[in-house]
C-alpha cells in the first residue's frame, strides 16, 4: 500500500481517492490497524483529504454531516497547526 500511495495515488480520479479513502478509514473503524501505524505518506495524504472535505467542500457528503461540528473544527484547527509546523522548521 505504501508504495501505491508514493508511486500511483496521485494518478487516480477523485473517485478513486475517494474509494481508497474509503477503505483506509474502514480499515481504522473495523480496528484492523491503527492511523498512527500507516505511512507518514499515506497519513499525509488521508489527512489532507479529510481537511478538504470538512473545510473546503461546499457539497457534504452524509457522513460528513453527521460528525459533530466541534469535532469537525477540532481537527481542522489541528491541521492547520500541524501544517505551521512543518512548514516551519528550527
Amino acid at each position: 500500500m505504501d508504495h501505491f500511495y508514493a508511486h500511483s495515488w496521485d494518478r487516480l480520479s477523485e473517485d478513486g481517492k475517494d474509494q481508497m479513502s474509503r477503505r483506509i478509514w474502514e480499515g481504522v473503524r473495523r480496528d484492523e490497524y491503527k492511523f498512527a501505524d500507516l505511512s507518514k505518506d499515506i497519513q499525509e495524504k488521508e489527512e489532507s483529504r479529510a481537511y478538504k472535505l470538512l473545510s473546503v467542500s461546499p457539497k457534504q457528503s452524509a457522513n460528513v454531516m453527521r460528525i459533530p461540528q466541534k469535532d469537525k473544527n477540532d481537527f481542522i484547527r489541528a491541521y492547520e497547526s500541524a501544517i505551521v509546523k512543518r512548514r516551519v522548521k528550527f
